[in-house]
């Protein structure tokens, strides 16, 4: 009997496949380091390639679909129930097998590369989009706490915080001391690079 189907559990170093007969029944096991796993499935008869979709299985579908596999992806959240006993990948790799009999779990499409690159883009401009907010609201509350009250509709401060923060504690009636000041400037430096 040979295999039909290979269900893999991608990680960062260490990858467990598990290859299933067209029964669906587990006829061999391997445990693989990320070079000898790129060169197993190369010299394979083409074979329905089944992972969850994960943060690099993407890649690792685009690479097998070269080498004529057939690739399902699987949403890690419909996988999970499929998993028996203990989360260990040996157990993973079987929970996506028996996940991939289900015929009612909907693949995940295999994103191209320049998807995988805008969703990239919208993840690290949110990420300091919240960074930037974070270093203005803590901004805001230090110089709350010497009396000084920016509010956040403040749109002088949110634009240009850097020179805001220079008016705002070299003012007379700024109670803010002198020792504080460069890391008030400093923090609102690096919130907002561009805008000073």
């Amino acid at each position: 009997m040979h295999a039909t189907t290979v269900a893999i559990d991608l990680a960062k170093d260490v990858f467990e496949l598990a290859f299933a007969d067209s029964q669906g029944r587990i006829i061999e096991r391997k445990r693989l380091s990320r070079t000898a796993f790129f060169r197993c499935l190369t010299n394979q008869l083409p074979l329905r390639v089944v992972m969850e979709a994960c943060g690099n299985a993407h890649y690792w579908a685009r690479v097998f679909q070269s080498q004529g596999h057939r690739v399902r992806l699987l949403p890690a959240r419909d996988v999970r129930p499929y998993v028996r006993g203990k989360k260990t990948d040996r157990a993973d790799a079987a929970g996506i097998l028996e996940a991939d009999r289900c015929g009612q779990i909907a693949s995940v499409a295999i994103k191209t590369p320049e998807q995988q690159g805008v969703q990239a883009q919208h993840r690290v401009r949110e990420r300091l989009k919240a960074h930037r907010t974070s270093l203005l609201n803590l901004l805001r509350g230090v110089l709350r706490e010497f009396g000084i009250v920016v509010s956040p509709a403040c749109a002088s401060f949110n634009a240009r915080p850097v020179t805001r923060c220079r008016t705002v504690t070299n003012k007379p009636s700024g109670t803010v001391p002198k020792r504080a000041t460069p890391s008030i400037y400093k923090k609102s430096r690096n919130s907002c690079p561009r805008g000073r």
